[in-house]
C-alpha cells in the first residue's frame, strides 16, 4: 500500500508514505529527489503544506509518531509521539498550519481520540474524545476551528478544536466512513463508507442529510479526492469514479489498473491525480 500526497511546485513533488516498510520518499517528474526513515513504522500516513514547505508522515501502526520533513532536503524537523495510538488518519489546514491526528486503540477499555498539532513545532495543541468508538478512521480539518471525525460507528462528528465541544453529531448512512471530504462552497461534508461501497453528504453546518447514500459501483470506498467540481473516489475494484459533490451523480469510471486504490492527491497546475495502490505503486492520471 502507498500513501501519496501531491505538492503544488514546477514539477509536482509527489510525497509517498510506503504501507509495509514505513519508508518515506519525494519524487518529481518520476526522479527520486530523498527518501528515508522517518520513525513512522508501518501503515504510515502523509499531508503536506506547500507554502510551509513541509511534509507531515504520521505511524499507522506500532509506532504512533508525527514527524515534520523538510519538503527540499528531506531532513526531519520534529518527531513526537502523538499518544492517542495508532494514527488512522491525518490532515493539515489553516494559518497557522494545524494537523489533525485520528487515533485508534485496539484494546476494548480504550476509545479514539483526536489530537491537534502545531504542525511547525509538533507542540500538541488538544486531545478529544469524539465519541466514535475505539478507532477514527477518518478526519477533515476546516479554516477556522473546525474538526469533522467519523469512525467505526458511521457518525460524523463536529468539533470546535478550541473548546471542544460538539457541534453536531450525525448518522452519515453509509456504515463505517472511510474517508470525509469539506467541500465549503457547497457546504457539504462528504462521507465514503468503506465496506458499504456508497457515497453520502451532509450539510457541513447542521449534520442534516444532504443527498445519498449513492453506490460508486467500484467497489469498497477507499479514498476521496474532491477536484474542482468533481468529487473522485478510489475502490478496492482498482476503478476511480468520478461523483458530482452537489448531486450525487455519477459521472464516470476509469480502471487504473493499480489495484484497490488507497489514496488520491492532486496537484492543479498540472491538472494530475496520483493514485496510490496497493500493490506499491503510483499511477498518473491526466484529468
Amino acid at each position: 500500500m502507498s500513501n501519496v500526497a501531491a505538492v503544488r511546485s514546477d514539477p509536482p513533488v509527489v510525497l509517498c508514505a510506503s504501507g509495509w516498510t514505513g519508508n518515506v520518499s519525494a519524487f518529481a517528474s518520476n526522479v527520486l529527489k530523498w527518501s528515508r526513515d522517518a520513525s513512522v513504522g508501518e501503515y504510515a500516513r502523509v499531508a503536506q503544506s506547500t507554502p510551509h514547505q513541509l511534509a507531515l508522515f504520521a505511524g499507522g501502526g506500532s509506532v504512533t509518531n508525527l514527524v515534520g520533513v523538510d519538503l527540499a532536503s528531506g531532513d526531519i524537523r520534529y518527531c513526537v509521539d502523538t499518544g492517542i495510538g495508532a494514527v488512522w488518519s491525518l490532515c493539515a489546514s489553516g494559518e497557522p498550519l494545524r494537523v489533525l491526528c485520528g487515533g485508534s486503540w485496539t484494546r476494548p477499555e480504550h476509545t479514539a481520540e483526536v489530537a491537534g498539532f502545531d504542525a511547525m513545532s509538533g507542540e500538541k495543541l488538544f486531545a478529544l474524545d469524539p465519541g466514535v468508538g475505539r478507532y477514527i478512521v477518518s478526519t477533515a480539518l476546516r479554516d477556522g476551528g473546525t474538526a469533522f471525525v467519523s469512525g467505526e460507528n458511521g457518525n460524523v462528528v463536529a468539533l470546535d478544536t478550541a473548546t471542544g465541544e460538539v457541534k453536531f453529531q450525525s448518522d452519515s448512512m453509509v456504515e463505517e466512513v472511510w474517508s470525509l471530504e469539506v467541500a465549503a462552497e457547497l457546504g457539504l461534508i462528504l462521507c465514503s463508507g468503506g465496506w458499504s461501497e456508497k457515497v453520502s453528504a451532509l450539510d457541513m453546518h447542521t449534520g442534516e442529510l444532504r443527498w445519498g447514500p449513492v453506490n460508486a459501483t467500484i467497489g469498497k470506498v477507499f479514498s476521496f479526492q474532491l477536484v474542482d467540481s468533481m468529487l473522485l473516489c478510489g475502490g478496492a475494484d482498482g476503478l476511480l469514479a468520478g461523483i458530482d459533490p452537489g448531486s450525487g451523480d455519477l459521472r464516470f469510471t476509469l480502471d487504473v489498473n493499480i489495484g484497490e486504490i488507497w489514496s488520491l492527491a492532486y496537484d492543479p497546475k498540472s491538472r494530475t491525480l496520483f493514485c496510490g495502490g496497493n500493490n506499491e505503486s503510483v499511477a498518473a492520471v491526466q484529468l
